[in-house]
């Protein structure tokens, strides 16, 4: 009797913390993200350049604010490049491209990657030109060089001053699209940030003798500037 009765408190006790677990919801760890307001996603510069032997701190931002670092695993893709260790922070050794895999150890939808660049910097740019008349309705393919010729990031970005008198794609082709003068500026983005200019001057088209309206020197240039992809504002 005595033992059947004690199964019975045992059991009424267990009915009474099942239901009490059912009523009262248990509360999930939410993830920790210090110093963030929580508006934006997990971000890094796209890449970043770097000489040999040389070390830099990863700073990640989460929302627009500066993310706590020890809330990420961080993982290199070539080690031998370069090595990332729990801090976020970067040592460079030879010449190459690692990529840099930034990830929350709380939430696993929160990532983002940038390239490093391991090698020399651009010293120098060398243009096909310093100055440039073009008519309208014409272009003008600008030519740029960079040394070194093995730097570790080449690539450069074109400017235009007045892109209504001169617009500039990003592989540094110049339409003159109205009379006028504008200044094209190419810049490194290795962080040297060397530039170098052209100045580009659009003169009115050639009038035809048989046509009082005027023709373009380039019957191709509307519909090549219809295709350009690769066309970039930088006047923000």
């Amino acid at each position: 009797m005595k033992m059947h009765k004690h199964y019975k408190i045992i059991s009424c006790s267990l009915a009474f913390i099942l239901l009490l677990l059912i009523i009262i919801p248990v509360k999930a760890d939410s993830p920790h993200f210090s110093r963030q307001t929580i508006t934006s996603d997990l971000k890094l510069d796209a890449y970043y350049v770097m000489g040999r032997r040389s070390t830099l701190q990863l700073s990640p931002t989460y929302k627009g604010q500066i993310a706590d670092t020890s809330d990420y695993y961080y993982t290199s893709s070539n080690q031998r490049v370069a090595k990332v260790d729990s801090s976020g922070l970067v040592t460079s050794y030879k010449k190459g491209v690692s990529r840099i895999t930034v990830q929350s150890k709380t939430n696993d939808s929160l990532i983002c990657t940038t390239n490093i660049y391991v090698g020399k910097k651009v010293s120098k740019i060398r243009l096909s030109s310093s100055k440039k008349v073009i008519m309208e309705g014409n272009y003008y393919m600008l030519k740029a060089s960079v040394s070194p010729s093995k730097a570790a990031y080449k690539k450069l970005e074109y400017i235009s001053s007045n892109p209504r008198v001169a617009k500039v794609s990003s592989k540094g082709k110049v339409y003159g699209l109205s009379e006028g003068t504008a200044t094209i500026t190419i810049r490194t983005l290795d962080g040297t940030n060397i530039k170098r200019t052209c100045s580009i001057t659009v003169i009115p088209p050639i009038k035809s003798a048989n046509d009082d309206t005027g023709i373009f020197p380039n019957p191709f240039f509307e519909n090549n500037m219809n295709n350009e992809t690769a066309i970039t504002d930088y006047t923000k």
